[in-house]
């Protein structure tokens, strides 16, 4: 799924299966955009990725192609041209990274964790590994000088996951992203129980893992000041 509005355009969508709702809730919206899902979570989290003096050139050739697309429908050469913000689903993926049998021989017997284990440095060195890829797509871009901003996930954990691991690795993914200063997309407050899990009405129905169109229009709600800010800035400040 991707929107192929003519320019100009209010942003581009990149990402996993994630950015799915973004983009149903935007076509419904009539927002201005180009982009959608590229590909599964785990196709983005290690390196996908390179940095040449060109642009980001995409490993896989169909992801290429389709960015470069996206990219020739705004009349944009490369993503290090780009004009518009860049919204992204990539690596945030958490279910991925806390999938059950990577942390089996860090438990004891009983399923448990050593105290403290899942705050640690260590815990968050192999997250930062497991994410390397998406890390550094977004301080890659952000260097420069495109304003990208990464959409945290919905608060959902299939069974294949460890729902102790995800929630773990969220926090540690914000903490990178945060010292990277790139800015993060968060609607818990708003799509979240007391809990913390995702509320059935921001759940893909029949669905362990997605948010619905519903959740989308919240991460949409939460760009719009960004995307007004941007339209009343002078020319001069947008291209910073």
């Amino acid at each position: 799924m991707c929107s192929t509005i003519t320019k100009p355009v209010d942003f581009l969508l990149l990402g996993d299966s994630h950015a799915g709702a973004i983009g149903k809730a935007a076509t419904r919206r009539g927002l201005a955009f180009v982009g959608g899902p590229l590909g599964s979570g785990r196709d983005f989290t290690a390196d996908f990725c390179d940095f040449t003096a060109e642009g980001c050139r995409f490993h896989r050739d169909e992801v290429e192609s389709l960015v470069a697309g996206f990219l020739a429908e705004i009349d944009t050469q490369s993503l290090y041209t780009l004009r518009v913000p860049l919204v992204a689903t990539f690596g945030l993926c958490c279910h991925v990274y806390a999938a059950w049998e990577n942390w089996l021989g860090f438990q004891d017997q009983a399923g448990q964790f050593p105290p403290d284990f899942l705050e640690s440095q260590f815990f968050a060195d192999v997250i930062g590994e497991m994410a390397r890829g998406a890390l550094g797509f977004y301080t890659g871009l952000q260097v420069h000088g495109v304003a990208v901003y990464a959409v945290l996930p919905p608060q959902r954990v299939p069974e294949i996951a460890d729902p102790r691991v995800f929630f773990a690795a969220q926090a540690a993914l914000i903490t990178a992203l945060e010292r990277a200063k790139i800015p993060i997309i968060d609607v818990r407050a708003h799509a979240c129980a007391p809990d913390g899990g995702q509320l059935a009405p921001y759940c893909e129905p029949q669905d362990p893992l997605h948010g619905s169109e519903a959740f989308g229009d919240l991460i949409l709600d939460a760009l719009a000041p960004i995307l007004a800010a941007r339209v009343s800035a002078p020319a001069h400040s947008r291209e910073q």
